[in-house]
């Protein structure tokens, strides 16, 4: 089997510092009201921004970075997240010529295609990657190979979940009988969480 494998920058999922727009966040949103001369912060944040992406490019092999913006917990206004990265969008583009950075949204379909398009020359590694240790005495194994019954019935009830959801469309019974649907949805969203699914948090 041939995987394509990566890591995140720094290690993390999240965004870049001073660029968590959400409203459980303490970073500062991008102020574009030039009136407002005191807490207009364009420029500052576009420098800030600019920096960030330069230095994460220095560390790839191809011109596509792929930016992550957003946490655990990180997603409770999708209003303020998608207005201040319009923003963002916006200003970085208007620079485009003076930059020579392109900022749009994207998918990791798109990363992908992007990736296979420029072909870089990739290391291949061909031993194994388990065990896997985090830190000191923390390690992976059974990552994938722990609790098989659990997850058994976890690909289990997802196949039952998918299998409700059609025959509810097919019966158009409407929203009075979608409760035990509901808690069949919520169910398999819970156990299907990567820390979960792998037993690796089981509080």
């Amino acid at each position: 089997t041939n995987i394509l494998t990566g890591a995140f920058y720094e290690d993390n999922y999240g965004p870049p510092k001073g660029f968590c727009f959400d409203s459980l966040c303490s970073d500062e949103p991008i102020i574009d009201d030039e009136d407002q001369k005191d807490i207009y912060n364009v420029e500052k944040k576009l420098t800030a921004f600019l920096k960030y992406v330069k230095q994460q490019a220095s560390h790839l092999r191809t011109n596509h970075i792929m930016l992550l913006m957003g946490s655990d917990f990180q997603y409770t206004n999708a209003n303020e997240w998608f207005t201040n990265l319009d923003k963002l969008i916006k200003y970085m583009n208007a620079k485009i010529s003076e930059t020579k950075v392109m900022v749009f949204y994207s998918t990791p379909a798109c990363y992908m295609d992007a990736l296979n398009e420029v072909q870089p020359h990739l290391p291949l590694k061909n031993d194994d990657f388990f065990p896997y240790a985090s830190s000191n005495h923390s390690y992976w194994t059974g990552y994938f190979t722990s609790r098989p019954t659990f997850k058994g019935f976890i690909r289990k009830s997802s196949s039952f979940l998918q299998l409700s959801k059609q025959l509810d469309a097919f019966a158009c019974l409407g929203p009075m009988d979608e409760s035990d649907l509901d808690a069949l949805r919520k169910a398999n969203a819970l156990v299907q969480h990567h820390d979960a699914i792998t037993y690796v948090f089981n509080n």
